[in-house]
């Protein structure tokens, strides 16, 4: 269950197209790391892939401004 929850969140983190998609997903993996849905180091390995995905994003944004 664990990992299903894992490449589920992993996928939607990818597939996010803005920051305030990141900040909700990031919400609701520490709340499921606090139920116990998620292990303590996945919670972690998915906030460094939203820290990741938010710099893509940025990186993107300044791209189209130039």
């Amino acid at each position: 269950m664990r990992r299903r929850n894992y490449r589920y969140y992993d996928h939607l983190i990818s597939e996010a197209k803005t920051e305030d998609e990141l900040q909700v997903i990031e919400l609701e993996v520490n709340e499921m790391v606090r139920e116990r849905k998620l292990r303590t180091f996945q919670g972690l390995v998915l906030r460094n892939a939203i820290e990741i995905r938010e710099d893509d994003l940025t990186r993107e944004h300044l791209d189209e401004e130039e």
